[in-house]
């Protein structure tokens, strides 16, 4: 699709129109939905729409990517990486394989001081290129070159009615650290669980509220240190509009990309009242727990004759993972969420921090939503409370999906 537009009516706004969308071939047709997600990058079209602000750089640094062909492998087959970052006086630059055989990207960071990216001709990007490389002899072919400015931006809302913010939409983000795909994608797995609960009619739309009190703060926090390394690539010589100070230094990110908990108000868990892992940097550091909010710990287990991850025992409803003495907690299994009991070991009790008859219940995005240490009195009537909590569905009847 090449245009589309959200007249009134559309989630949103008030009025019965419904969105159009314009093919390439310039067929318009009328789409109906329950709801909308705007993951249309970062100059989204339905962020502008729904007039949503953002805070933060709009423009940290200015940058130019050249496509090229050359023969690299001799010189980093004793290295071999997907990014090489280059600083030093002359230039800060990094070098990305695209296809691991002669295609390459080098990003050239805007420098008036040493090097600028205006006026470049080809040949200037070849030359740019051998000199970056250090081998002034490379033949070169440049295909391609592209002028981009980086980014560091959170929208201040990640949704309006029925429309919701996703991916670079919500969190424009520099590509320093890697974080932009890994947070679009969790918005995604986030995201897309809740919807299907309230369209297949086993939540409340309430549930939906907790997308953006558990994302906003993730995608905060992303933005922030791939800001952070940005600066810390560069050279301390590097003129930044707008930035004084020394650079950071450059760190680890497991705490940040695996770490990071929905344990805030709004969020679709349960607390247990248990402490945060105490981490001396929670962005560098990654100790896996399985406090409600956190990503479930891995660990190898048998399954069906198989030794797989109990990641990969969670499927696309919920998960209830046992300890070894937790069969009576099959039996409490209700019927009317979807629902699939495991019955764990020794060590999955212990790395989950329950007892042998406790159990914890992991949600669709492999997040804990609830943990209870040991088998209470009535396991039924416990998953079943903990569930419409979780659920919005406390003392409500169950009701139809929506209509579209």
């Amino acid at each position: 699709m090449s245009e589309a537009r959200l007249p009134r009516g559309a989630p949103g706004r008030p009025g019965r129109a419904a969105p159009l969308l314009r093919d390439a071939d310039g067929q318009v047709s009328t789409v109906r939905a329950a709801y909308v997600i705007g993951a249309d990058g970062a100059g989204s079209f339905v962020r502008r729409e729904l007039g949503i602000a953002m805070s933060g750089d709009a423009a940290l640094s200015r940058n130019l990517n050249i496509l090229f062909e050359a023969d690299l492998r001799p010189h980093v087959e004793d290295r071999l990486s997907l990014i090489y970052t280059i600083a030093n006086p002359a230039l800060t630059g990094t070098f990305m394989t695209v296809d691991n055989r002669r295609r390459w990207l080098f990003n050239l960071v805007h420098d008036p001081a040493r090097r600028a990216v205006d006026g470049l001709t080809l040949d200037g990007c070849a030359g740019l290129i051998r000199e970056a490389a250090a081998v002034p002899d490379l033949d070169i072919n440049v295909i391609a070159t592209q002028e981009w400015t980086a980014a560091a931006l959170l929208a201040e809302r990640y949704r309006v009615g029925r429309v919701f913010l996703a991916g670079d939409a919500a969190h424009p983000m520099t590509p320093y650290g890697g974080f932009g795909m890994n947070c679009g994608i969790q918005d995604a797995d986030n995201l897309a669980w809740k919807l299907a609960a309230v369209l297949q009619g086993w939540a409340e739309p309430e549930l939906l509220d907790s997308y953006e009190a558990e994302r906003r703060p993730v995608g905060g926090d992303s933005v922030a240190e791939s800001r952070r390394s940005l600066l810390a690539t560069l050279e301390s010589t590097a003129v930044i509009p707008g930035v004084d100070g020394p650079r950071p230094r450059s760190r680890p990110s497991d705490g940040l990309v695996l770490g990071y908990a929905y344990d805030g108000p709004g969020a679709a868990v349960i607390p247990d009242g248990t402490p945060s892992p105490d981490v001396r940097d929670p962005v560098a550091v990654y100790r896996p727990s399985a406090r409600p909010g956190h990503r479930a710990p891995h660990l190898w287990t048998h399954h069906e004759g198989r030794l797989i991850s109990t990641l990969d025992l969670v499927g696309t409803g919920f998960t209830l993972l046992t300890g070894p003495d937790g069969g009576l907690w099959r039996e409490a299994a209700p019927h009317d969420v979807p629902l699939v009991v495991h019955t764990g070991d020794a060590d999955i009790a212990a790395a989950y921090d329950i007892e042998a008859d406790g159990a914890v219940l992991v949600r669709p995005d492999d997040h804990v939503a609830w943990r209870c240490p040991r088998l209470p009195e009535h396991p039924e009537r416990a998953i079943a409370e903990a569930l419409a909590a979780l659920l919005g569905t406390r003392e409500r009847p169950r009701r139809a999906a929506p209509s579209l």
